[in-house]
């Protein structure tokens, strides 16, 4: 089983402001969208959601995700370290199989989970997010060092890093889960000591998921059509 815990916030929701690194389209209730319609799609492996809100009910994407009928718990840290540091700690308290900790602010394919609860049997520390920058910079701590191999239904490759969006599983959480705390919002340093210590991350190559940068999207996938065929 997975169990998702979904870190979210009311920033960016009921505004028409966005931030300058954001796309025009971009859009929290949908990007929750995306990760149902992934739950849904699922065969793989049971799937369940919970949702940890940093503010109230009285928002837009808290309305739709309860329309939705997942479990919200709700707290006020108006803080990115506070809330990441909640959903570590309620992590202690999950009896699964996998944990995928995920942000507010990343869109799905229909078949992402598919594929991720496949490759997470095989790799123990993954992301959706294939890093266009993963491509292009040259100061990875692991440049010239990757691995990139065929499994199941496509290619995976070793990344240096990603954001505070990774999927683990039980066994390996345990190792993992000190260095976490240790660097919480410093998701970079965390996964280049992960690295330093032996335990690899890996993504599908092309990515089953974006974090909404503009700058930086998963490449190969049109994420402004997926978003705008994505139906709130």
């Amino acid at each position: 089983m997975i169990t998702i815990l979904y870190r979210a916030c009311g920033k960016e929701v009921d505004t028409t402001e966005l931030r300058k690194d954001r796309p025009v389209w971009f859009d929290k209730l949908k990007c929750f969208k995306s990760i149902h319609d992934a739950i849904q799609n699922c065969n793989k492996t049971k799937v369940e959601l919970t949702v940890l809100m940093d503010g109230d009910e009285n928002n837009s994407l808290s309305k739709y995700i309860t329309d939705l009928n997942y479990k919200i718990i709700y707290n006020n840290f108006k803080s990115n370290n506070e809330s990441l540091k909640h959903q570590l700690n309620y992590s202690k308290q999950i009896n699964s199989d996998v944990i995928y900790f995920l942000e507010d602010d990343y869109l799905h394919t229909k078949n992402s989970l598919n594929i991720l609860a496949s490759g997470i049997q095989k790799y123990n520390l993954i992301t959706g997010y294939d890093h266009l920058d993963r491509y292009t910079r040259t100061d990875d701590i692991s440049y010239q060092n990757e691995i990139i191999e065929f499994y199941d239904t496509c290619h995976w490759r070793t990344a240096e890093s990603t954001t505070c969006t990774w999927m683990c599983t039980k066994k390996y959480l345990e190792i993992v889960m000190p260095y976490a705390e240790y660097f919480m919002l410093n998701d970079r340093d965390l996964f280049r000591t992960l690295y330093q210590n032996n335990i690899r991350l890996y993504s599908p190559v092309p990515g089953v998921s974006t974090h909404v940068h503009k700058d930086f999207l998963s490449p190969g996938i049109d994420w402004c059509n997926l978003h705008n065929l994505i139906r709130k």
